[in-house]
């Protein structure tokens, strides 16, 4: 069975989290429907837990696409995703998911009970409750002796959000134009016969038939009729001659094909060519050339690391368990424990009473720190320290870590961590998004841009324009700014996100707004997939795409080999190819490969000297580099 999870925002607004992958999406109707799409498509059920702020619903999807009240094992049917989501996210009950203990754990998303409401989720590996030690009420399911061997169940529990970027800049509403209508002229508005035309075509009368001299004038002015009869010829002869010499719609057509191919031969001649100080540099248009990404069997757990662990740890069984490039952070009910990724030993420990929803790898003061929330609480763990530095915050306050430090917005004021207390940041201009904190600096947008870089000491701001992408292309989508890079999706005026055009991924230097690369995409892979910074920030992801946060640069296009990138984890990437999961590695080098793994990969150490996996139900393995 997978196990999904659904973030109900404030402006109604979801986003799904399953497989290790996030996707955003307008209502919770629609975040059903993928889940029930997912569960047709795997022959797998799905448990979902949705959470709205302030309560955590369950639900099962079957793999027949039904959806059913409550947890796994519950039998009674709610309606289509479709038409009566909302309704089935308002009457479920909460309740903790279960399974074997024997099960291998994975790190697929859940939601810990009363999580934030508009802060995306990151997986977070847990076994559920064995089933002599779930509660009595949670309706244990039986095990499934039918099992595809292919969809192997999922064994985890319930997730907190890591850190991740704000929205970025929301589209302004479409103006209406008025359409222009051509019509026919009639009555007095048509147009009148020129006097040659007049001349040319003979009056008619009123029953039809064409008027001309009478028969009593033929015979009194013979010579006005040979004058009318020579006319006439003259006439006739002239439309022939005009109509001979008219030319064809294809003919123009060709004449100004040769004409356009001739200029475009001679004008170089005229005008000259750039010389190679004057082009453009070519290499920040596109990634290099790489080989495809091949598969293969992994003979280690975890690819280039070997089979023997360097240390190992037991955890409970019932707790949830994500690691990042500085800490392990185990959950186990009000108490959070954070392990020294480099050795196993407990660095910190303490028991809260609100669930953790926040958690990520930033810096405080330009000093690397390992931070996260619970209530309205925040915490800094420096490296080296035992204690964290704390926090206290509004409970409406929102947390992002899509730049190099945590940005903080509470209502329309702005501030972040430092090691003596919160730093007031300036707040940009109205109109303008704040979406991310690189360093002294605010990166801010309104959505047809320009950029603005803000020094948060000085108060200094500096505009960046971003560079157009090419001719007639406009922005349809912010996806995130941070770590130098702004991400947006670009298009024709027609195109949008959901409408299944071609669009541009483009990536753009934050330093002069120059594009690093532009990536044709399709709706379908981008539209609603989110740009994941990986652990370390070597390597990001977005849908099928991965790319490299030093250049900007797509390093890997998995949408020939069916790969969808996870998190990266340092240089590696767990995801799926057709269906099957797999690590990749390699992929800064010229044979990326993708390794066949049941592994659980948590996390690789900033220094890559280990890798954190989840080997049980109740234990933590760091395998070394190989």
């Amino acid at each position: 069975m997978h196990h999904a999870s659904i973030t109900v925002a404030p402006d109604r607004s979801a986003q799904v989290t399953i497989a290790g992958q996030s996707t955003e999406h307008p209502d919770l109707g629609s975040a059903m429907t993928q889940l029930t799409l997912w569960a047709r498509e795997t022959s797998a059920d799905v448990a979902v837990a949705i959470s709205d702020g302030t309560t955590l619903r369950s639900l099962t999807i079957a793999s027949t696409g039904q959806v059913l009240a409550g947890p796994p094992g519950s039998s009674s049917p709610t309606a289509s995703p479709d038409d009566r989501s909302a309704q089935s996210a308002e009457s479920a009950q909460p309740a903790k998911p279960q399974t074997e203990p024997a099960a291998k754990p994975r790190s697929h998303p859940h939601i810990l009970e009363e999580p934030e409401a508009d802060v995306p989720t990151q997986p977070l590996a847990a076994p559920q409750s064995p089933p002599d030690t779930a509660p009595a009420d949670a309706g244990a399911p039986a095990p499934d002796s039918q099992a595809d061997p292919a969809h192997p169940p999922d064994d985890e529990g319930p997730a907190y959000p890591i850190g991740t970027p704000f929205s970025g800049p929301a589209a302004p509403p479409p103006t209406s134009t008025p359409r222009r209508i051509d019509r026919v002229p009639s009555g007095d508005s048509a147009r009148a016969p020129s006097p040659a035309e007049a001349d040319r075509t003979p009056a008619r009368s009123t029953n039809g038939t064409a008027s001309g001299p009478t028969s009593s004038e033929r015979g009194s002015d013979p010579h006005r009729a040979m004058t009318r009869r020579a006319a006439a010829h003259r006439s006739a002869s002239a439309r022939r001659k005009r109509s001979s010499a008219r030319l064809t719609v294809p003919s123009i057509v060709l004449i100004a094909l040769l004409v356009l191919a001739a200029v475009l031969f001679f004008l170089p001649n005229f005008i000259g060519t750039p010389t190679p100080e004057d082009s453009a540099p070519a290499q920040n248009s596109q990634a290099p050339t790489r080989a495809p990404l091949t598969q293969a069997e992994a003979t280690t757990p975890v690819p280039g690391f070997t089979s023997d662990a360097a240390w190992e740890t037991t955890v409970p069984q019932n707790a949830s368990v994500t690691a990042t490039s500085r800490g392990v952070l185990v959950v186990d009910g009000d108490e959070v424990t954070i392990i020294d990724p480099s050795d196993g030993s407990e660095r910190f420990q303490e028991s809260y009473d609100g669930a953790v929803t926040f958690a990520a790898d930033t810096t405080v003061d330009g000093q690397p720190a390992l931070v996260w929330q619970h209530d309205s609480t925040v915490q800094a763990l420096l490296d080296g320290e035992s204690r964290p530095i704390e926090y206290e915050l509004t409970p409406e306050a929102r947390l992002s870590s899509a730049g190099t430090a945590v940005l903080i917005r509470d209502g329309n004021a702005l501030s972040t961590l430092g090691e003596d207390g919160l730093v007031t940041v300036p707040t940009p201009a109205p109109g303008s998004t704040p979406m991310a904190l690189d360093g002294e600096e605010l990166i801010s947008s309104p959505f047809n841009g320009p950029l603005s870089r803000t020094d948060i000491d000085t108060g200094e701001e500096t505009e960046v324009e971003l560079e157009q992408p090419g001719e007639g292309l406009e922005i349809k989508e912010w996806k995130s700014a941070g770590h130098g890079l702004a991400i947006s999706v670009w298009g024709d005026p027609g195109a949008s996100t959901n409408s299944g055009h071609r669009l541009q991924l483009v990536v753009h230097s934050l330093d002069d707004g120059a594009v690093a690369s532009i990536n044709e995409v399709s709706s379908a892979d981008i539209g609603d997939a989110a740009w994941t910074r990986g652990q370390g920030y070597s390597l990001a992801s977005i849908g099928p795409y991965l790319y490299d946060l030093d250049t900007g640069l797509l390093v890997l296009d998995g949408t020939d080999s069916g790969m969808q990138f996870g998190e990266p984890r340092g240089d590696l990437v767990p995801g799926t190819m057709e269906g099957q999961p797999v690590i990749a590695a390699g992929l800064l080098s010229d044979a990326p490969t993708a390794y066949s793994t049941n592994a659980d990969l948590l996390a690789v150490t900033d220094d890559a000297r280990f890798a954190i996996t989840r080997t049980g139900a109740d234990r933590i393995t760091a395998y070394p580099a190989g």
